[in-house]
């Protein structure tokens, strides 16, 4: 088993801002980008199978696709009227999932905000249909003993930050009003261990990874939320073909049902999440159990909210739809508006209310 230190940072910040910087900066088209797609059932390429539910995501096999994992588990794609079940076509640093969906080769993909963006900004007709992290998963990472509790605590410091998030960073320091100039910011990789050797005085992290890998060393890591200081963004969002939410409506209906359902099977039974992954279908992964739980945990302290209480997993507040659409476009993103998202197949999911397990 690799330690945990190996675990990929930002287990999807390559693609991500690969992606990102190829289409602010007008290079190559990300919708010609579509890559090769492993699966765990079957390969991508050709239509989606209308008797599987074919489902794209942006990363290889580990804890980030518990609940999907968990309605396999519990057989919840067939209940819900597949008659093969799950197809599920995993990502990877290679694999751009949204010309994926956009030639209606999986029926839904999970991808971040940024690569969403961008697709609809080269004219990819896509539309957001549930977000399951409600707040970004990034934060900076101090230690108790010089804490940074807040932007202006950067100023001054050195800050590690990896060369795939530089913009990202320099995003955030602008909607905070602090010059670049004001902080010292080091060129660092993904592992923290100059954060925990003092060579840096905080790291731009992904909270389920870095400071996980931090707590397991010993160590009680402070993290600064991005998303609590004015920089909003939806993480692993869910998404169709605009045309899909009318002509395949049910099918995607029942898909998503499957998938939250299985979300709420993970927050009941966290240790069978975590088992089941690391032991069956993650299993090539080598996953560190340990590991795992923890950042299961965080991801899912990301996913729950007053509104999530409310009107039930994914649903996407206006007020946040709004918040996002302005972040996107201070990071160089133009072209997506609230017209990209919408909560019609959710309120069909939780049409006789949100507790489906």
């Amino acid at each position: 088993m690799p330690p945990a230190e190996s675990y990929s940072l930002d287990r999807r910040s390559v693609l991500r801002l690969g992606l990102l910087g190829a289409a602010a900066i007008g290079g190559a088209s990300m919708l010609a980008a579509c890559g090769s797609s492993d699966s765990s059932s079957a390969s991508g390429g050709g239509s989606s199978d209308p008797d599987a539910w074919t489902f794209q995501v942006n990363w290889t096999p580990d804890i980030t696709w518990a609940g999907t994992y968990m309605a396999a588990e519990a057989g919840l794609y067939q209940k819900n009227g597949f008659k093969k079940g799950l197809n599920s076509l995993a990502g990877g640093p290679n694999v751009a999932v949204e010309p994926i969906v956009a030639s209606g080769k999986a029926n839904m993909a999970v991808t971040s905000s940024e690569t969403f963006a961008a697709a609809v900004a080269q004219g990819a007709d896509l539309v957001a249909v549930g977000a399951f992290m409600q707040k970004n998963p990034y934060c900076v990472t101090s230690l108790p003993a010089n804490p940074i509790r807040t932007p202006k605590d950067m100023v001054g410091k050195k800050i590690g930050v990896s060369a795939n998030n530089n913009t990202l960073f320099a995003a955030f320091l602008k909607a905070n009003d602090i010059s670049e100039g004001d902080v010292s910011k080091v060129v660092v990789q993904n592992d923290p261990t100059p954060l925990a050797n003092g060579e840096v005085d905080g790291f731009l992290s992904y909270v389920s990874n870095q400071p996980v890998t931090l707590q397991l060393k010993g160590l009680q890591p402070i993290n600064m939320m991005i998303s609590d200081f004015g920089f909003a963004l939806y993480e692993d969002v869910y998404v169709v073909r605009r045309e899909a939410l009318s002509s395949q409506r049910d099918i995607l209906v029942a898909g998503l049902k499957s998938e939250i359902a299985g979300w709420q099977l993970a927050i009941k039974d966290q240790a069978k999440a975590v088992d089941i992954t690391v032991n069956k279908y993650a299993k090539a992964s080598n996953l560190d159990p340990k590991q795992s739980a923890l950042a299961l945990k965080m991801d899912l302290s990301l996913a729950q909210t007053d509104y999530t209480g409310q009107h039930g997993l994914l649903s996407m507040n206006p007020t946040d739809i709004n918040s996002n659409v302005a972040t996107l476009t201070s990071i160089g993103i133009g072209g997506v508006s609230a017209s990209n998202y919408t909560n019609t197949l959710l309120d069909a999911v939780y049409a006789n209310g949100i507790n489906l397990v």
